[in-house]
């Protein structure tokens, strides 16, 4: 394409503001509203005519005037907001709340508006809401929903209105709760109560474009975290997928009457496709990747680019394509300052589109609209197919072994939606050679989950994925019965590069840190259910990663301990800051100075040895720094050092071992701490080398060589290494070292080894 040159049509236009570089909004609040609504529609004609001329004469590019109409729509929302608030509170007062602080408004911006990507001549879809109840504090006594119902009315009319000079832009509030039935604002607490209950899917695609445009701008960003559950699912919600291209198929069917494929929006590779695939990765994959969570299109195509969801091809084909239709769309609208996506039907129309955009002749800008839409359709089939019209034939074996299931009372109760799902997942097996063990454990996990569309989902709508889950589950008992109990570990299946490049310790810890970031200090349950989901889904990618052939024997073990010292540690942590909260911390005085005092955790056997295996318990010691005089916690419920430590490590221990409906973390075990279970649960560091010295048996000298300081402070770390080597190389008579761990082996043989004729424990009998 050559540059474009600006077209005769638009000249006078442009020569009648060339002399206005920056619009100036009326700031005078007690202007008249007729006299603010005529200048507000000048400044908009005045600002739209640059915005124009600068896009056609490639000044600017595509990205830079969608955010110009976009800031036009923003200056001019507030600037009526704020002119109709001044002018509602000098006759009825300030809307206030019972405690007297005013209530606050604000304005959603949804669409296109709310991803500042408005087109030329858009509607701009609104939502009014204001924080709390109130009363005004003036003559009549209006509620706030009385109140701000007026201010809505009053604002809709300066915008919307046709005038002399025009209009500023049209107003559609059809998008509140309960749409044009709905009450024009709602306070947060009735919205956030009707999206709970009555929330639909369409409603969650527009609220990933919300964004507070007008009023308080705070309190629309405080309301849109309350509503972030409901947009964004934290599981991936391939449900989504099924809605949008339910909405696909209501829109085409609305348009199979009219011409489709001259309509640049709405037909086969047009805008609507491509805001479609950017939502699909928003609404499955939003809950777990925070990147997705954006109101811009070109953002959310980026995010999934670089998450891998789309390969750097199609990002690109996809970006070039949205901005060609866009920069078509603004053409079309800029004509006669509608709101227009049809192609125009007359030659000389036809000719003045093509001249604008810098090709030839309208038969070229054809060739270039079709190889974009081409393009664009490819990538949506891929995303979102909604051609349902084959059939798919389901074998004898699958048709044999979903019998029992689809003749049960509780199929019988499935919407139909949830039927459909298993009709596509008997479908993939049907076209896949999968065996009799495959198909049991399928109708088992389908059993699980009946009455979870999502799940139902995930299994009908990746079928890939699918084919991975059975080829694991298969092959690993542990797998297929971790899958049984949490189905929601299926997630970590969709990506198979996940599977081989694992997290490393640093990105294990990071990963699982940003997860209880979002805990309340005080929330003890939910950071433990925290850590356990982490714990499960971790070790479930390690599995699988091992099934696959990923991982060398060496590096499972290897992955499995640090997953265990992360877990440790994050959970010390997070325990400690709760418990200080209201103790304050442990105070040693050392040579003058005052210090805290921490507490460090030994690992033994396999976990010191970094061999654990996907069952290992943990065997662990706990240790604090007691090298000075201890001073007590420093906090209003002061407790001495000793008390404080052993309510440490019981919490400490409760935490990682305390069974809740998410399972337990790890089996723990600290009966290796010096004098076993007759011990105190946490020893000082000191007393534990006195212990070690002077009262040790040869066997708990045998445990050191295994042991490993595994989470705490380093300094406790390095100051238990220094013990450990020191306790290693004591001297030793070797024949009554020989004797001693003879007789040990022997005792433990005797009373853990349940070898006989037919079986030998590997662990605990001979040679074992």
């Amino acid at each position: 394409m050559k540059p474009r040159v600006l077209p005769e049509v638009f000249s006078q236009l442009v020569q009648v503001h060339s002399m206005v570089e920056n619009g100036v909004l009326p700031t005078s609040l007690d202007v008249e509203v007729d006299a603010f609504e005529s200048e507000l529609r000048t400044w908009r004609n005045q600002e739209m005519a640059l915005i124009a001329s600068d896009d056609i004469a490639m000044k600017a590019n595509v990205p830079d005037t969608l955010l110009a109409v976009t800031s036009v729509a923003e200056k001019a929302t507030q600037a009526a907001v704020e002119l109709h608030l001044s002018k509602l509170q000098q006759r009825y007062g300030v809307c206030c709340k019972p405690d007297g602080e005013e209530v606050s408004f604000t304005v959603l911006g949804m669409g296109k508006l709310g991803g500042r990507e408005l087109n030329f001549s858009s509607d701009i879809d609104l939502i009014c809401l204001y924080d709390a109840p109130g009363v005004c504090d003036g003559s009549g006594r209006l509620s706030a929903e009385e109140f701000y119902t007026k201010l809505v009315k009053a604002v809709t009319k300066s915008l919307n209105s046709i005038t002399a000079e025009g209009f500023v832009f049209r107003v559609d509030l059809r998008l509140r709760p309960y749409g044009g039935a709905g009450p024009l604002a709602m306070h947060f607490d009735q919205a956030e109560a009707y999206y709970e209950m009555h929330g639909r899917d369409w409603e969650r695609y527009a609220f990933i474009k919300a964004r507070p445009v007008a009023g308080d701008i705070a309190a629309g960003e405080a309301f849109l975290e309350r509503l972030k559950p409901f947009i964004y699912r934290r599981y991936l919600d391939f449900t989504a997928l099924h809605g949008l291209r339910a909405l696909k198929a209501k829109i085409e069917k609305q348009y199979a009457q009219k011409r489709l494929d001259d309509n640049i929006k709405l037909g086969p590779g047009g805008i609507r496709e491509i805001e479609f695939i950017a939502q699909s990765f928003q609404l499955v994959r939003g809950g777990h990747c925070e990147e997705l969570q954006t109101q811009s299109l070109y953002k959310a195509l980026a995010a999934a680019e670089q998450l891998g969801f789309l390969d750097q091809k199609a990002y690109a084909a996809l970006l070039e394509a949205y901005e060609f239709l866009r920069m078509v769309e603004n053409r079309l609208q800029q004509r006669r300052d509608q709101q227009v996506h049809h192609l125009p039907e007359s030659e000389a129309e036809q000719e003045l589109l093509s001249g604008v955009l810098g090709v030839d002749d309208y038969g070229a800008f054809l060739a270039v609209l079709d190889a974009q839409r081409a393009v664009v359709r490819e990538q949506f089939q891929q995303v979102l197919v909604t051609d349902s019209s084959e059939e798919s034939a389901v074998s004898r074996e699958v048709g044999e072994a979903f019998s029992g299931l689809k003749n049960s009372a509780a199929y019988e109760q499935l919407s139909e939606r949830a039927q459909g799902y298993i009709a596509q997942i008997m479908s993939h097996l049907s076209r896949s050679d999968f065996s009799a063990d495959a198909l049991d454990f399928l109708v088992r996990l389908v059993e699980q989950v009946l009455k979870r569309s999502t799940y139902l989902a995930w299994l009908a709508e990746q079928p890939a994925a699918l084919q991975r889950l059975l080829f694991f589950a298969t092959r690993s008992s542990w797998m297929a019965e971790q899958v049984l109990q949490q189905p929601a570990l299926m997630d970590e299946l969709v990506d198979d590069r996940a599977l081989q490049s694992l997290p490393n310790a640093e990105q294990k810890s990071a990963l699982l840190l940003q997860q209880l970031s979002r805990v309340p200090s005080d929330d003890l349950e939910q950071a433990m259910d925290v850590c356990r989901r982490f714990k499960a889904s971790q070790q479930f990618l390690i599995a699988a990663a091992d099934v696959a052939g990923y991982l060398p024997v060496m590096q499972v073990s290897d992955h499995l301990s640090e997953l265990a010292e992360v877990i440790l540690q994050q959970s010390l942590d997070w325990v400690a800051a709760e418990l200080q909260q209201r103790t304050g911390r442990p105070q040693l005085l050392l040579e003058g100075q005052s210090r805290d005092a921490q507490m460090v955790v030994i690992g033994y056997g396999k976990l010191g040895g970094l061999e654990l295996g996907y069952g290992s318990d943990l065997d662990i010691v706990l240790l604090h720094d007691g090298n000075g005089k201890a001073l007590g916690t420093n906090g209003d419920k002061a407790l001495e050092n000793a008390v404080y430590f052993q309510r440490l490590g019981q919490r400490f221990v409760h935490f990682l071992s305390a069974n809740t409906p998410s399972g337990r973390l790890y089996e723990i075990d600290t009966r290796l701490r010096p004098s076993g279970n007759s011990g105190l649960l946490v020893t000082s560091l000191q007393s534990y080398e006195n212990y070690q010295r002077e009262s040790a048996w040869t066997w708990e000298h045998q445990a050191l060589v295994r042991a490993r300081a595994v989470a705490g402070p380093q300094a406790l770390k390095t100051q238990f290494e220094e013990v450990r080597l020191a306790l290693l190389c004591l001297k030793r008579d070797p024949a009554e070292l020989k004797r001693d761990v003879v007789e040990m082996r022997e005792k433990m043989r005797e009373h853990l080894d349940d070898s006989d004729n037919e079986h030998t424990n590997l662990k605990q009998g001979p040679g074992g």
